[in-house]
């Protein structure tokens, strides 16, 4: 999901039977689209584009937990 008013993006996901939610900040996101590959986010500015990396995932803490980790690419 994202936010324009609190400019960030927030990320859901399953936490055994409850919802795990992460916040980051991207200025006025007005939008993205994403695939387990890419994410791309829309600024008022500018376009991020994001690469998931599953190596980086998989060396996080606690182990096996994170099936996905998105690296910004180019802007």
């Amino acid at each position: 999901m994202s936010t324009y008013q609190a400019g960030k993006v927030i990320f859901v996901q399953a936490d055994g039977d409850r919802v795990n939610t992460h916040f980051c900040v991207f200025p006025k996101a007005m939008g993205l689209a994403a695939d387990h590959e890419n994410m791309d986010i829309g600024s008022t500015l500018q376009i991020w584009q994001l690469r998931n990396v599953p190596a980086v995932a998989a060396k996080l803490d606690p182990p096996g937990k994170h099936d996905a980790y998105y690296l910004p690419r180019q802007r």
